[in-house]
């Protein structure tokens, strides 16, 4: 399995189409996942219509995004045949930990992730979660674990934890399958960012804006892939 072998998985994120459009700058979502396949990056997570448009490369695996639940009980898409489970190497759910729904969407999630793994998909569980403090990332990842995450992505708060909270944090990252942090808005500071994850434990990537624009992909591309790979 391409995305599930050893070492660090770096993930280009092209989902942001549904939600926010292009923005005025950023290349064709074919252009960018080929330049970021080329360089290395392990695989690009896409809504459904941008399957069949992504590299199809040994090392470049494809992801599904689907919702598991949200405070709207919105539900995207569903992996419900195998004939889908063979053009992907594994599906991501975006899971709004702490959001005010009710448990039945929790069941929702539960059956994406059984499914996909009946399928023979690895899940990508993209723990959203309210607010900036380490200790409600922190559950959103133990939740994630508890839905049997192959993958797990999480952004990280703004501000550093407490010596308390980031030995904690710590704790959970290594005893979590991969952890992946997100990029973030384009004008984050990224190398900032992968160096506190660093710190914390969590060295894979999963990373959309940064990477939209040409002018500065390849230095990204370079920042991305030396900051994790050593």
């Amino acid at each position: 399995m391409r995305i599930g072998s050893p070492g660090t998985v770096n993930l280009l994120a092209l989902d942001h189409g549904l939600s926010m459009g292009w923005t005025t700058t950023q290349d064709s979502p074919q252009m960018i996942a080929f330049a970021c396949s080329a360089a290395g990056i392990n695989g690009v997570i896409c809504h459904y219509g941008l399957v069949d448009k992504m590299p199809m490369s040994a090392d470049f695996g494809v992801i599904l995004q689907l919702h598991g639940n949200t405070s709207f009980d919105q539900s995207k898409s569903r992996v419900s045949s195998p004939l889908l489970a063979s053009r992907l190497d594994c599906v991501g759910v975006a899971v709004e930990f702490q959001a005010s729904a009710s448990s039945r969407e929790l069941a929702v999630t539960s059956e994406l992730v059984q499914e996909a793994h009946d399928l023979g998909l690895l899940v990508l569980i993209m723990a959203n979660y309210r607010g900036e403090d380490f200790e409600t990332a922190q559950k959103a990842i133990v939740g994630a674990i508890q839905l049997d995450a192959d993958l797990v992505k999480i952004r990280l708060p703004v501000n550093d934890p407490v010596a308390e909270k980031r030995v904690r944090f710590s704790e959970v990252v290594a005893d979590a399958p991969q952890v992946l942090v997100a990029g973030g808005e384009a004008s984050t500071d990224l190398e900032d960012t992968l160096v506190r994850a660093s710190r914390l434990g969590a060295l894979g990537t999963c990373i959309g804006r940064h990477y939209f624009d040409g002018a500065s992909r390849t230095e990204t591309l370079r920042l991305v892939l030396n900051r994790t790979n050593k």
